[in-house]
Order: C-alpha cells, then sequence, then structure tokens
C-alpha cells in the first residue's frame, strides 16, 4: 500500500499549481500542502471543508488512473479504504485538507520498503 501513496504523493507534487513562479519554499512538505489546496476543490463537493470516504476514494483512484494504473474495482476500493482510515486522524468519518496533506507527508518521508 505504500508504493502507491508514494506515487500519490509524487503525482501531487507534479500539479500545475505548483510550477508557478517565485515559490519561496519548495520543500516536499510546502509542495503536498500545495497540491492538496490546488486539487481540493476538485473533489469536495459542496466545499464543506472536509473529505467523505467516497470523495477521498474518489480523489485516490482518479490519481491512479492518472498515472496510468488500472486495477480490479474491488482491490481500488479496499485499498482506497484503508487509506482513508490511516488517513482520518481524528476519527471523526472525515478527512481535512491538513489531515491528507499530513497522510500524504507521512508517506513520502517513509521509506518504500518500510511499508512491506
Amino acid at each position: 500500500m505504500i508504493r502507491p501513496l508514494i506515487a500519490l504523493a509524487g503525482m501531487l507534487v507534479a500539479v500545475p499549481a505548483l510550477a508557478q513562479s517565485g515559490a519561496a519554499d519548495t520543500s516536499a512538505a510546502a509542495q503536498i500542502g500545495a497540491a492538496v489546496a490546488a486539487e481540493w476543490p476538485k473533489y469536495d463537493q459542496g466545499g464543506k471543508g472536509h473529505l467523505t470516504e467516497a470523495e477521498f476514494a474518489t480523489w485516490l483512484i482518479a490519481l491512479r488512473a492518472r498515472a496510468g494504473k488500472t486495477e480490479d474495482p474491488a482491490k481500488l476500493k479496499a485499498w482506497a479504504d484503508g487509506a482513508f482510515l490511516q488517513a482520518d486522524a481524528n476519527v471523526d468519518a472525515k478527512v481535512t485538507p491538513e489531515e491528507l496533506t499530513a497522510f500524504l507527508q507521512k508517506k513520502v518521508r517513509r521509506p518504500a520498503s518500510a511499508g512491506r
């Protein structure tokens, strides 16, 4: 599960919003935060400030599709469900931008072999 999440973080870092000139802080953490902020409105239905489990899954699965990864839908759902449980730090059945950013930052900092 770690490798797909690292790929996800890599894709988030690559969103066009990050290509703006004059960005003072280009650290991975800042890039992930900027990517989450740039993509958030596409998936937060109604602008409520958090993602439901379904919205979160839609985002993750869309990112995998953009990366050219096609998998069994049941496996994708199980993967997204597990990622949601990890991202929902305060266990309120919602993922905020801050929770998503922290979740992705942890995945980027961990070596790929750490999750095996």
